[in-house]
């Protein structure tokens, strides 16, 4: 909770209390707060507060005086907290009596509190996080479902396959909670690194550790922290996984006041780690309706990153049907679709769609400053692939068979051979469903598995690759044959 004056502010509920009553607040208004407090005492532009309450309307600069009205009124005689500095915008004086309650649940758990120590005019928060992109669109009840995640435990594990944006959403949720770590919130980029010493000293770096004369230790990094109350994303874990979740144990263990938000492509596997699976955008439905075709996340996504590139782009019946088809072959992956609209602007949306079947030499161009493996959709899933052993990945060309759904039994038929055996197979798709390259789902116990169409193309571009494609073919259809000739008591999906 954090005290502005008489008022009392829930940034994670998004509530209110002056003089221990609820106090009502415009949504707009209270975003602006959010701003303000996030800033921590720091110099707010108008041009930003814009941006951050109205990301995608254009609006007129009065309405930032009438909130900032609105907030005054309800601080009262407080009201100079929020000074205007002429010229260059708004700031919000925070007390040295200000405090940040970070819950632990959303329940009556005991809530752990951080004091933060401002001074008049209160210094930065220090950050190192990436000034503000492009609008993140269909993410907000990720955000708020991973922001009560981080407040009733401290470390959080978003997981998804690549280019689903795990990245971005860890940003958008750490800057949303910068007020409330006073020490700092800082992004450490694993990406470049390649073992232990290397993600040891990214997350020096980024703290501004001094180097130290000799070797740079965890037990030397935990003497650093003392009692930091801050928040780390370790971002892109995947192929440094066990130093990661060594130095994540260690920063847990070394302060109670610390947090730990990681991306990766599968679990770090420490202890009291809470994952959070981040889901594709919302596609259409094949017989949507063009207003209901609007709706849905990734079309949006789409149509602003296409229209971003030519502001004519056409969203006729016939262009809105085309852009949610495109949409739901892609899986509603955020790179997937971004690459798309770049090519739709330019090739229109009927030449895109047309050939969609060639997605991996058509979908590249992507940022020049993104890293290289977001820069092609090909790209991405050559990174995921190579960080499979053998099995995982003779066992995910295979699977590239399955047009649809499929079980265990069925995978184990056709993905088998004289050299993987039951088991390997069993422990690839495993391996495969914690890597975020096979989806699973549960019903009435029973598991069925089945591969994102663009990793199904990348699977069967494999089997061809790798000369497989008639054997594999031949195992799906004696499979299959033999569940219909009512050998086999078990149903195969498809």
């Amino acid at each position: 909770m954090i005290r502005i004056g008489p008022l009392q502010v829930d940034l994670v509920r998004r509530e209110l209390c002056l003089g221990g009553q609820p106090a009502r607040l415009g949504s707009r208004a209270f975003d602006m707060l959010s701003v303000l407090l996030a800033a921590n005492g720091a110099i707010v532009s108008k041009n930003e507060l814009l941006n951050q309450v109205w990301p995608d309307t254009i609006v007129e600069e009065n309405n930032l005086q009438v909130h900032i009205s609105a907030l005054r009124k309800l601080l009262g005689a407080s009201r100079d907290l929020i000074q205007t500095v002429p010229g260059r915008g708004y700031r919000l004086v925070l007390s040295k009596s200000s405090t940040v309650t970070l819950r632990k649940s959303v329940t009556d758990h005991d809530d752990e509190i951080a004091k933060v120590d401002d001074g008049s005019p209160g210094p930065f928060v220090a950050s190192n996080l990436p000034s503000h992109s492009s609008t993140l669109i269909g993410r907000d009840k990720a955000i708020e479902d991973i922001t009560l995640a981080l407040a009733s435990v401290r470390h959080v594990t978003l997981i998804g396959s690549g280019g689903i944006g795990k990245t971005r959403l860890a940003i958008e949720v750490a800057r949303g909670l910068q007020a409330c770590f006073p020490d700092g919130v800082y992004l450490v980029s694993l990406a470049s690194v390649c073992d232990a010493s290397g993600v040891r000293s990214m997350f020096a770096t980024c703290i501004g550790m001094n180097s130290p004369s000799g070797a740079l230790t965890l037990t030397r990094i935990a003497k650093e922290l003392g009692e930091w109350r801050a928040l780390f994303i370790f971002d892109n874990c995947e192929h440094v996984l066990n130093p990661a979740a060594e130095l994540a144990e260690m920063l847990l263990s070394a302060s109670e006041g610390i947090r730990v938000l990681a991306t990766s492509r599968e679990p770090l596997r420490v202890v009291n780690e809470r994952l959070y699976w981040v889901a594709s955008l919302e596609v259409p439905g094949q017989q949507d309706q063009s207003h209901e075709v609007l709706q849905c996340s990734a079309v949006k996504l789409f149509l602003s990153r296409a229209r971003a590139i030519d502001a004519r782009f056409s969203s006729d019946e016939r262009s809105i049907y085309l852009t949610g088809t495109v949409c739901r072959r892609l899986d509603g992956i955020p790179l997937a679709i971004e690459l798309a609209a770049a090519r739709a602007a330019i090739l229109g949306i009927e030449t895109l769609a047309d050939h969609l079947d060639d997605r991996f030499n058509l979908l590249n161009g992507g940022n020049r400053t993104a890293l290289p493996r977001h820069q092609t959709l090909k790209a991405t899933l050559d990174w995921s692939h190579a960080l499979l052993n053998e099995a995982e990945r003779a066992t995910l060309r295979r699977l590239g068979i399955f047009v649809n759904s499929f079980t265990m039994d069925a995978a184990i038929a056709v993905a088998g051979d004289g050299v993987l055996c039951e088991f390997d197979v069993i422990a690839a798709v495993l391996g495969l469903v914690e890597k975020s390259l096979v989806m699973t789902r549960v019903e009435r116990g029973k598991a069925s598995y089945r591969l994102l169409e663009t990793t199904r193309a990348y699977a069967m571009q494999k089997l061809e690759d790798n000369g497989e494609r008639h054997l594999v073919s031949l195992n799906h259809a004696r499979y299959f044959s033999s569940l219909l000739d009512g050998s086999l008591d078990e149903r195969g999906e498809e």
